[in-house]
């Protein structure tokens, strides 16, 4: 006989010293820094940004479109393996609290995301004319509902075997919540956001009926609780090695510029190494692009005027610091100690291709800054991006991995 709570309860509490080892190392004094340096700074920006709204400012629109998102993502975690399928399954029937903790323990840990938005975005809804605390605090509880309501559906949805049904049920519902939303923030009375709340209910009924007398589709809960985990292995490999995580490698020919302007000799084999890890793996140039995409936004679009300096050093930073573990990608494959090559020059190598990609977006974000038409600071933060480039790879990457490299001899 299998104790259903007994079995959520190890399961929870193995999720927690598995993602807990992690966390300590993601969340160090350097990135703690930079995390409380951003934050304080947006705040900032955020705070006087709204002062510069004009009354006609679609606030309602971009409200509804946020929570709106918040809402419809409502993944379930059952914290479920590959094994389970042939050990669970003959008990099925016998699971119910399992499942019925993990969909309680999913509403409250998205009930406290959904509330850091709405607090956060308290400010712009106080911009509309007439609104209140009070007010504020009714459309929290109504989302709250809502919320609850989005992840019962998103639960039975699962039992479908319509796959149109599974493909239309996360845009039916983002339009009915983003409508929702809108109705409530523009306060233009409780009939419209009662009708698409009934809409919303109706919509859970449905699937909770068609759900009836069919199984869980096992394969498909066990895959989605293996993405989300492996989501968080990749963030953590960033940080750290991490055994549990498979990385994804795509070719990328578009990419080979980057080996083929590399001189055919043995001093730039770990050059050559190093760069088609970068290229081919999803984490290092996915983490560099969307590093790259953000900042360039920010930089275009808002009007920081010499702060920008500050937010290029913090993504250029941001975007060294998240490429560091590149240098022991290799490190557990036996078959790199068999290169001829001495450590210093594999460290050389590291250090010349990170100092490259930081100066390129160095170079990116600087293009960004002319664009907007002010070429003095164009200049300044083209400097200014080439220094902290060069003394951020040469002296503190290049110390950082000397130690490393010094720990792994004495181990």
């Amino acid at each position: 006989m299998i104790d259903p709570n007994k079995l959520w309860k190890q399961r929870f509490q193995l999720y927690v010293k598995d993602t807990r080892r992690y966390l300590k190392l993601i969340f160090n004094d350097h990135f703690k820094f930079v995390l409380l340096f951003a934050v304080g700074g947006g705040a900032y920006y955020y705070q006087n940004w709204l002062k510069t709204l004009s009354e006609d400012f679609p606030v309602a629109l971009i409200i509804a479109l946020i929570l709106g998102v918040i809402l419809t993502q409502s993944p379930i975690r059952t914290f479920l393996k590959e094994a389970d399928l042939v050990f669970l399954l003959p008990v099925e029937t016998e699971l119910k609290p399992y499942f019925r903790r993990s969909i309680l323990y999913s509403y409250m840990l998205q009930c406290y995301l959904l509330l850091f938005f709405i607090a956060a975005l308290g400010p712009m809804y106080f911009h509309l004319q007439g609104t209140t605390v009070s007010d504020l605090l009714i459309l929290a509880v109504l989302l709250l509902i809502a919320k609850a309501v989005n992840i019962m559906t998103r639960w039975f949805v699962q039992f479908s075997n319509d796959k149109g049904s599974l493909r239309a049920d996360p845009f039916v519902r983002l339009i009915f919540n983003t409508v929702f939303v809108y109705f409530l923030v523009k306060g233009v009375g409780w009939i419209y956001p009662f009708v698409i709340g009934v809409l919303l209910l109706l919509l859970f009924i449905y699937f909770y009926q068609a759900s009836k007398g069919k199984g869980i589709k096992w394969e498909q809960l066990i895959e989605m609780e293996a993405e989300r985990m492996m989501t968080f292995y990749r963030i953590a490999n960033m940080f750290t090695d991490v055994p549990k995580f498979k990385e994804q490698v795509k070719r990328r020919s578009w990419l080979n510029w980057m080996t083929s302007m590399l001189p055919f000799e043995s001093k730039s084999t770990f050059s050559f190494l190093y760069s088609r890890t970068f290229s081919r793996t999803s984490d290092y140039l996915g983490i560099y692009v969307r590093l790259l995409v953000i900042g360039g936004i920010l930089l275009y679009f808002l009007p920081l005027g010499y702060s920008k300096l500050v937010i290029l050093l913090l993504f250029v930073y941001l975007s060294g610091f998240q490429i560091l573990p590149l240098y022991r990608h290799h490190t557990m494959k036996i078959w790199i100690d068999l290169y001829p090559i001495s450590q210093e020059v594999r460290r050389s190598n590291f250090i010349q291709l990170l100092f490259y990609l930081l100066l390129i977006k160095s170079t990116l974000f600087s293009i960004v800054i002319f664009f907007t038409g002010d070429l003095i600071l164009g200049f300044l933060a083209l400097g200014a991006g080439f220094v902290f480039s060069y003394l951020f790879t040469f002296t503190y990457v290049n110390k950082k991995i000397v130690k490393h490299d010094e720990a792994q001899i004495l181990r």
